[in-house]
C-alpha cells in the first residue's frame, strides 16, 4: 500500500466522527486530572509508569517493560510527539505502511498522529517513551490484539495508585 493511501486512511480516521467522539470524551474524563506520577499500570502487554514529569507538563517520560511476543496496540496521540528509546531487549516498531526492528540504544521520533505498534522479541523490551506535552488520555486505536478498540481509555488495564 502506498504512502498516498495512507495518508488517506490517517484522513479518514480523524475526520471519522467516531474518533472527534472519542477525543471528546477523553479530555472530558478524570483521567485529564489524574497524577499518572504515582501510578503503575498493568496493561495486557507488560507494565508501564511515569518516571518523569515537567512541572508546566510540557514532557513526561514513561518506562514501558513490553513481555516477550507482548505487543501493544496499533495508535497514534492526537496532541503529542513521542520519542521512543529502547534500554534493554529488542522490539519491532510497527507503522501503517512499514516496520522497523529497533534494539537496546536505538531512539526513533514518532511525530502526533502517527499510527504505531510495538511488539517484543523474544527477550522483551525495556524503553522510555519520552512525550510532548505531557498528556496520557490521547491515545486513539485503530487495531488491537486485546480487543480494545472503541474501548475508553485503559477499559482492560489495572492500576496500581501508591501514596
Amino acid at each position: 500500500m502506498g504512502d498516498k493511501n495512507m495518508e488517506q486512511i490517517k484522513a479518514t480516521l480523524f475526520e471519522n466522527r467516531l474518533c472527534a467522539t472519542l477525543i471528546q470524551s477523553i479530555d472530558k474524563s478524570k483521567l485529564r486530572y489524574h497524577d499518572f506520577s504515582k501510578t503503575l499500570m498493568v496493561k495486557p502487554w507488560g507494565i508501564e509508569f511515569m518516571n518523569y514529569e515537567a512541572k508546566d507538563k510540557s514532557c513526561c517520560s514513561w518506562c514501558l517493560h513490553i513481555n516477550p511476543h507482548g505487543e501493544t496496540s496499533m495508535h497514534c496521540h492526537a496532541t503529542k510527539q513521542t520519542i521512543i528509546h529502547i534500554i534493554s531487549g529488542s522490539i519491532v516498531l510497527k507503522l501503517l505502511n512499514n516496520m522497523k526492528i529497533m534494539e537496546a540504544g536505538d531512539s526513533f521520533i514518532l511525530d502526533k498522529q502517527v499510527f504505531h505498534a510495538m511488539r517484543a522479541r523474544s527477550t522483551g523490551a525495556v524503553l522510555l517513551e519520552i512525550e510532548s506535552p505531557s498528556y496520557k488520555p490521547d491515545a486513539i486505536r485503530f487495531a488491537d490484539p486485546k480487543d480494545r478498540v472503541d474501548k475508553p481509555y485503559e477499559s482492560k488495564c489495572k492500576w496500581v495508585v501508591w501514596e
